[in-house]
């Protein structure tokens, strides 16, 4: 039997009552030559998203 003791992992405290709000700016995130812009300009320009608009209304 191996007798040798290994270290316990250590792990953050659980803070369920987390206060703290991301701001997220698509317009900085979609930077030009990724796959995320190239996805969302074909989204936006070429492919439109109106025949979704009259089966799904969020208003």
């Amino acid at each position: 039997m191996d007798t040798t003791m290994k270290p316990k992992p250590r792990f953050n405290p659980d803070t369920t009552a987390q206060y703290q709000m991301a701001y997220v700016s698509l317009l900085d995130q979609l930077t030009p030559g990724t796959l995320d812009h190239a996805i969302g300009y074909l989204v936006d320009s070429k492919i439109g998203i109106e025949p979704l608009e009259d089966r799904h209304d969020n208003h």
